[in-house]
């Protein structure tokens, strides 16, 4: 599985438009402002559920098919309104923190092919020298 720097970004990108959008949720706003997050949300996790799917990243699709089904504006769950503001509140710190893993898991694992590629550079130039 190789990780993407340019897929990273989007899904980051992505998330964070996603994050900021419910925030609204906890000023006073009309109920139509819901219901156009409900449809971004929708989009935002349609579209990360297709590149971790493509990636194979199966932890990330869970993830992305549960906000899927909890933010669907065709079929919605009643819940009331301090209930919706506790799940956007942990939906913006998960939203957050999510990026923020992904993008160190990422570094780790440049940070860790690219000491394995100096190693065997060394190697090579070591057998180089006793030939």
């Amino acid at each position: 599985m190789k990780m993407n720097i340019a897929t990273i970004l989007a899904k980051t990108v992505i998330r964070l438009i996603l994050a900021f959008f419910f925030i609204g949720y906890f000023f006073n706003v009309p109920y139509s402002y819901y219901q156009i997050v409900r449809f971004v949300a929708l989009a935002a996790f349609v579209i990360i559920c297709y590149l971790d799917c493509r990636k194979g990243y199966h932890l990330s699709l869970f993830v992305s098919v549960i906000g899927i089904v909890l933010f669907n504006p065709f079929f919605i769950i009643p819940f009331k309104k301090e209930t919706w503001e506790s799940i956007s509140e942990i939906v913006v710190y998960a939203l957050i923190a999510w990026s923020l893993f992904e993008w160190v898991y990422w570094f780790y694992h440049e940070r860790k092919k690219i000491k394995k590629e100096n190693r065997a550079i060394e190697l090579t130039f070591d057998h180089a020298y006793y030939l």
